[in-house]
């Protein structure tokens, strides 16, 4: 819950507008449904300042390597294509290195990859 709340805090300051996010009192993102997918709820769901929809992940350490992840990211990354947006992913800064890894070894682009130790999240 503190990376959700870290990165609705940064993206908000970089003036992303629109951003539900799954946190206690605000109104969490509607899931995302494709042909093909099972549907998912991202983490936080906003606009860019062009209005382009912004689609995040937040993952910890222990949930990086997990199967329901990886297709959570799949759909996530083809919902951001289908609809002209990113997709970005937020992780611990202690397991950025194993994100990226696996990122490459699922053939999946992300358009950003945030960040934050977790002393600060």
């Amino acid at each position: 819950m503190r990376l959700v709340r870290a990165a609705r805090s940064q993206y908000a300051a970089s003036g992303y507008t629109r951003i539900f996010a799954d946190l206690p009192g605000e109104r969490p993102p509607r899931s995302l449904h494709l042909p093909g997918f099972s549907p998912s709820r991202p983490d936080l769901t906003g606009r860019d300042p062009a209005n382009r929809l912004l689609v995040v992940e937040v993952e910890t350490c222990d949930t990086l390597d997990l199967e329901e992840t990886a297709r959570q990211w799949q759909l996530f990354r083809a919902y951001a294509d289908n609809c002209g947006g990113e997709f970005h992913l937020v992780v611990p800064e202690e397991c950025r290195d194993r994100a990226t890894e696996i990122l490459d070894r699922l053939s999946l682009r992300v358009d950003r990859l945030l960040s934050f130790p977790l002393a600060e999240a």
